[in-house]
């Protein structure tokens, strides 16, 4: 988790290791990470995952993120998709 601006937090990384995914410990610490995001009053809660990575993508789509850009080529290399948590949307 990393502070980006005043109330505006990024989630970084979400990893779990190979051998425990599918086990429900991806959506254990995603909320997790989200209840004591929140506890920090926050306008903004977002993180970015590679449009490749479709298990984190329907993880994140399932648990209140939606999907607001999409940028080619970042610093992975890779094509981005951006999202936001739905509850702080700020429009």
């Amino acid at each position: 988790m990393a502070l980006v601006k005043k109330e505006k937090y990024e989630i970084c990384a979400l990893v779990v290791h190979k051998s425990y995914r599918r086990k429900g410990i991806g959506k254990r610490l995603l909320m997790h990470t989200i209840q004591k995001l929140k506890e920090l009053n926050p306008k903004e809660i977002f993180l970015s995952v590679s449009q490749y990575n479709i298990p984190a993508l329907i993880l994140y789509l399932k648990n209140g993120f939606v999907i607001v850009d999409f940028k080619k080529k970042v610093f992975d290399g890779l094509d981005r998709v951006y999202m936001r948590e739905e509850d702080n949307l700020l429009f």
